[in-house]
């Protein structure tokens, strides 16, 4: 991991919405009815996107896939702050993929439309959910 993404709890918030066709609504334990903030909940208050924002071009044709989200006071002031799950879902992914990303944690909501979106929290100090396991909005992912 670069000493940048090291240094900071600033998650990769990287929604991609899959339009898929569900036969029926999912059970209403699990649909991603609302969403809030995945660092102190419900507005953000003290981070801000620093670095990074979604979809801003790196170069040589790569485009950041999410928001870097970071304390306003910079530098690793936010490292291992708690990071939230933005809604009711399912963890798909939750490992330590290596440089530049870290520990990161993949979670599959479905709305309440039969559509699917996703939410990944990367470079956390620390990784509090396991793969397969349901989520629910404001639950600490890591």
């Amino acid at each position: 991991m670069n000493e940048r993404a090291g240094r900071r709890v600033g998650l990769a918030l990287a929604v991609t919405i899959m339009l898929v066709a569900i036969g029926a609504p999912p059970a209403a334990a699990s649909v991603a009815d609302k969403f809030q903030m995945p660092v102190i909940p419900p507005d953000a208050e003290g981070y801000s996107i620093l670095g990074w924002g979604h979809l801003q071009h790196e170069g040589g044709g790569v485009y950041h896939p999410g928001e870097d989200w970071n304390g306003n006071d910079g530098g690793d002031t936010d490292k291992g702050d708690p990071v939230y799950s933005t809604a009711n879902g399912e963890v798909t992914a939750a490992d330590d993929y290596g440089s530049g990303w870290g520990n990161i944690v993949l979670v599959k909501h479905e709305l309440t439309t039969g559509e699917e979106v996703w939410s990944q929290y990367a470079h956390l100090e620390e990784i509090s959910v396991s793969e397969g396991e349901s989520v629910v909005i404001g639950q600490k992912v890591g």
